[in-house]
């Protein structure tokens, strides 16, 4: 009977130690998600206050897709990208898209609006 005893405190331990380890593990996963997530939030914030800072481009944007567009619609992304290799469109408008489309890593893919031009 004290054999069983043991075992079973051994067995008890060994289950609360496994348990208190993956606590914080847990807590570690949910606050990198969450911490994922605001950062993603945050990009999309500055991305569409790029695209408001060029008047020409929210009026753009909002005169074909409504006040309500979203960076993860597919035809809003479509646009942005045709603006970017539109050499017609103001460098306004090209840089703003450019900056929508990759965030900060848009200083990255600068030789998609270098057409030549100095502003």
């Amino acid at each position: 009977m004290a054999v069983i005893k043991r075992t079973m405190k051994k067995i008890l331990t060994l289950g609360l130690l496994v348990g208190g380890l993956s606590l914080p593990l847990t807590a570690q996963q949910r606050q990198s998600t969450a911490g994922s997530a605001t950062s993603s939030q945050t990009q999309t914030t500055e991305k569409m206050q790029a695209i408001m800072n060029c008047e020409e481009l929210y009026l753009q944007l909002t005169n074909k897709f409504g006040k309500n567009f979203s960076l993860s619609d597919k035809k809003v992304l479509a646009q942005l990208e045709a603006n970017v290799h539109n050499r017609e469109a103001s460098r306004c408008i090209r840089k703003k898209s450019l900056y929508a489309l990759y965030g900060e890593d848009f200083v990255n893919h600068l030789e998609l609006i270098n057409d030549g031009k100095t502003h």
